[in-house]
């Protein structure tokens, strides 16, 4: 993990307005729902190291219930190691990666914009691809069918057709203008990570439950975006992070970030704030000028 989302400034075609210097702009995370869990994937952790040791009792039992394929076996395993989900880290750091955080923040300004690509078409068929995406998603974002196909060829710039969307966070074959790090947690991990197993009932679901690593409500986690762009630029993108302005003052909306996200109220839900930019509301409010977002 190199603390950058994936999509870098050098890569594929550069628009016309790649003529602004970077910028970072450092912002927070706060975690707003009862849980967050961004995932690494499964992790072993041996939880009865004193028992379990070359020669022991429990490691010959292990052994030999796998040996004569005693269903047993799992009970002692259960006893002996944990298996669990993991959250995200960057060595010994928990993150929230830069793509996740980009992804998220994409989606939220898709949805807000009338007339942007929201890769629902499929280019090379002209086919409407909305019938592959969960029933759970159409009903929260209900993307549009009319979702713009883009050649990103420089008449189309010229002409204005390209959408504000792709034009800072990239598409196929065209640069990002925007990139995030990873967002570091710096709340104290032994207050605010713990390791929980969920169960059916958490998500009325009749998959089976398991035991994950989680951050817990109020956590902070600190990361900064690069961004070649004006202010109105950087007004889409806090307004992609739920950042909204009224009498001059922010406000912070809930962003969708993470597992479990849509199965449950307890889970995903976290707020941005921009740490050193004075001119916020004043980049809102030249963004919703211009593009008259919905939401």
């Amino acid at each position: 993990m190199n603390g950058f989302d994936s999509q870098n400034e050098n890569s594929g075609k550069f628009t016309p307005r790649n003529e602004h210097f970077p910028e970072i702009i450092e912002y927070t995370i706060t975690v707003m729902s009862k849980f967050l869990h961004v995932g690494r994937g499964k992790e072993i952790e041996i939880i009865n190291k004193n028992k379990l040791t070359a020669g022991s009792k429990l490691a010959n039992d292990i052994i030999t219930g796998f040996l004569s394929n005693n269903k047993r076996v799992f009970n002692n395993l259960d006893n002996a190691i944990l298996i669990k989900q993991a959250f995200s880290r960057a060595g010994d750091k928990y993150v929230i990666p830069g793509g996740t955080i980009k992804g998220a923040v994409r989606a939220r300004l898709e949805e807000s914009l009338n007339n942007t690509c929201h890769i629902v078409t499929d280019t090379s068929s002209g086919q409407n691809k909305k019938s592959e995406y969960s029933k759970k998603y159409n009903r929260t974002f209900n993307p549009n069918e009319q979702g713009r196909s883009e050649d990103f060829s420089e008449d189309s710039f010229n002409k204005g057709e390209i959408c504000l969307v792709c034009d800072l966070f990239g598409n196929t074959g065209l640069a990002s203008r925007v990139s995030f790090s990873d967002a570091i947690l710096t709340s104290d991990p032994n207050s605010y990570v713990v390791s929980e197993k969920i169960g059916n009932e958490d998500f009325e679901t009749k998959k089976k439950g398991g035991e994950y690593e989680l951050v817990k409500k109020g956590a902070v986690f600190e990361g900064f975006i690069v961004i070649r762009g004006n202010g109105i630029d950087k007004g889409a993108v806090y307004y992609g992070m739920g950042i909204r302005c009224k009498n001059d003052e922010e406000e912070y909306r809930d962003i969708l970030l993470g597992r479990f996200k849509y199965r449950n109220q307890n889970f995903g839900r976290v707020r941005f704030k921009i740490k050193n930019n004075s001119d916020v509301c004043k980049n809102i409010k030249d963004f919703v000028s211009k593009y008259k977002p919905k939401i």
